[in-house]
Formats: structure tokens, C-alpha cells, sequence
């Protein structure tokens, strides 16, 4: 669907199997990636959370693993390099203060802004051919013609006489160390490509753009806040792709 940036976006979040409310939740997105990271991570399909580091119980429920490779879903706190995080596709990686100041969370042992690029798409960009990660820019008004559902399940954005279905995304985030997958609260995370920064909120430290919108439904009445919150790299997001001009 065309939104009013003129950017042509998919009509699901990567990785789900449904576009509509009707579809129902499991269909609507359960794929979540680290920022800059291009292996998938299954969120489940119900809530989960928990300090003490069994957030992926979901994942190990629906999903079969060879056990010839020893792969299992787990959260570790400390980070890894490009090639291990290949090598560990089912891992969660977040270690705090690597490569950046002591207050921030990343799965990945060296800073590195280019791994997900602003307008063009790289080796590392989990969308398909044809396909890149969205630029704020790219969502043009979403941001104030969001309509929640009355279940606060989600919500809708229409333009031009389309209309295109938002699922919340729990918390939106495998948090820090993996203990939210799911759940929480009625919130849309949604990546983008560019990190910039907001000295303005932290000095020193990384906003993300590219979790443009973080919006959360509030109250029976469905009312929608903005939140500007600050971001990780070891967060985990869906994204909805947009198609390369």
C-alpha cells in the first residue's frame, strides 16, 4: 500500500502470514530482529516475560531443532561478533556497554552504524529483494492517522482509500536481556534503518530513529500516546518493509 510519503510499503510485518485483524494474532507477525542484526527471532505467539531469563519458552514450544547442531533458543548476556551471531542464530546476545558507554545493550562486541543504511539496502537488511527497511520519512502521516481497534489489538492507517492493518507488538522487544518478548503492554515498535543521535534526550547516547513509531494504546478508550523512548541495540522489533524505487 501507497502511504502519503509516496513510499510503498508491504501490507504485513516481515515474516507474518496474514495482513488483516481478521486473520487473527497468530498470523499477524511473531519474527523479531536485533537492530543491525539480520537473523530472525520467533517471538511465540503468547505473552512472555520474565527476569530471570526463560522469556523463550514460546520459541521452544513451536519450534523443532536438530539436535545434531546443538541450536536452542536462550538469552546470553554478552555479545558476539558478525560471524557468531551466524553461528548462533537462536541465541539472543545483549551485553551491556560494548563498543559504546557503559549504560547501553548490544548483541554485537564493536560499534557499527553500517550494518542496516539509510535509503539502500544492505548484506544484512532481513528484507526480500525488492524490498528495504523503512526511513522515518517513509511513514508520512501514520504517525497521527493511527485509528486503535476497540480491543486495542491494534490498529488501522488509511490513505487514498486503502487501509492497512498494524498489529501491536506486545512490549515490542526482547528487553535488554530477553525477558519481554511479549506482552505488557499494547505498543507498536517497528524498526527503521538509521540510527542517529538525540543529544537532546541523553547526551552521549543513541536515540533510534529506526524504531520509528514506538506509539502505545492506552486505556479502554483506546487513546494513542507517542513515546520517545530511548533505544538498544540489542532490542528486538518487527519490521514492515518498503519497496526500492
Amino acid at each position: 500500500m501507497v502511504f502519503s510519503s509516496g513510499s510503498r510499503f508491504q501490507d504485513r510485518i516481515l515474516g507474518a502470514t496474514g495482513a488483516t485483524k481478521e486473520d487473527g494474532r497468530k498470523a499477524w507477525g511473531t519474527i523479531l530482529y536485533q537492530w543491525g542484526r539480520c537473523v530472525p527471532i520467533f517471538g511465540g505467539y503468547e505473552d512472555e516475560y520474565d527476569s530471570n531469563g526463560e522469556t523463550f519458552n514460546e520459541a521452544r514450544k513451536w519450534t523443532v531443532m536438530n539436535p545434531a547442531y546443538g541450536f536452542e533458543w536462550k538469552a546470553v548476556s554478552e555479545s558476539t561478533t558478525i560471524e557468531g551471531s551466524f553461528a548462533a542464530p537462536t541465541t539472543f546476545f545483549a551485553a551491556r556497554g560494548t563498543g559504546l558507554n557503559g549504560s547501553i545493550y548490544s548483541w554485537l562486541d564493536h560499534e557499527d552504524r553500517t550494518l542496516w543504511r539509510e535509503e539502500e539496502k544492505s548484506d544484512y537488511d532481513p528484507c526480500p529483494a525488492g524490498y528495504r527497511l523503512p526511513e522515518p520519512d517513509d511513514w508520512g502521516d501514520w504517525n497521527e492517522k493511527l485509528v486503535p481497534a476497540s480491543d486495542l489489538s491494534g490498529g488501522t492507517y488509511t490513505y487514498n482509500g486503502n487501509t492497512a492493518w498494524f498489529p501491536v507488538s506486545g512490549c515490542g522487544r526482547a528487553y535488554d536481556t530477553g525477558e519481554c518478548v511479549r506482552g505488557l503492554k499494547s505498543q507498536f515498535m517497528q524498526w527503521n534503518g538509521r540510527v542517529t543521535m538525540r543529544n537532546d534526550i541523553a547526551p552521549g547516547r543513541p536515540e533510534f530513529d529506526e524504531y520509528f513509531p514506538s506509539r502505545v494504546i492506552k486505556g479502554l478508550e483506546g487513546s494513542i500516546s507517542n513515546v520517545d523512548a530511548m533505544g538498544n541495540y540489542s532490542f528486538a522489533h518487527a519490521t514492515r518493509c518498503v519497496e526500492i524505487k
